[in-house]
């Protein structure tokens, strides 16, 4: 378990050193290969926020 906070979610850079995180933890390693990553991160994170 990690803990998150709000200003960390929001934070482009925080949540890209959670992702990482938890990658480390599950034994993986993140690759950006998709030029629509950084888009597809920002979509994600506003689904999850329920931000429209």
């Amino acid at each position: 378990m990690i803990t998150v906070t709000k200003w960390q979610i929001n934070s482009g850079k925080d949540i890209n050193g959670i992702a990482h995180v938890v990658a480390g933890r599950l034994g993986k390693r993140l690759r950006y290969k998709d030029p629509e990553f950084t888009h597809k991160c920002l979509e994600l994170r506003r689904l999850l926020l329920g931000r429209e």
